[in-house]
């Protein structure tokens, strides 16, 4: 019984002391400590980078010149749904993890999948 009451009087002090520190578990963080980042969307013409995991079969699946096509992927109902959303012309190997590509086809966000056969690249801008 000494137990249970020393219990819920330590409780209690914990409480009281949370709401005299103004403190709350509840509290919405301010707007401006929020960092929304926009993907930036990529057309026709424009430079981007394909990042890859730098492995042989990655680097034997896609060759320079040929045209890739670029996916998003959307997570619903327990299925991921790919939807092409355009395609992306290999210019160059730029590193060990990195494709130079430019768009070709369609408009594409930052963070689409470009993939063919058992590789595939991140898509992002340069800039």
């Amino acid at each position: 019984m000494k137990k249970i009451l020393w219990m819920t009087v330590l409780l209690s002090i914990a409480a009281m002391s949370a709401v005299f520190t103004g403190c709350s578990v509840y509290e919405k963080p301010i707007k401006s400590e929020v960092e929304v980042k926009k993907s930036k969307v990529l057309n026709i013409g424009d430079q981007v980078l394909l990042f890859h995991s730098g492995t042989e079969d990655v680097k034997k699946s896609i060759c320079v010149g040929e045209t890739i096509p670029v996916y998003t992927e959307a997570f619903t109902s327990g299925v991921t749904k790919r939807h092409e959303v355009g395609k992306i012309k290999v210019l160059e190997f730029a590193g060990d993890h990195y494709f130079k590509g430019q768009v070709v086809e369609g408009q594409i966000k930052e963070g689409a999948v470009a993939i063919k056969d058992n590789a595939a690249c991140l898509v992002y801008s340069p800039e």
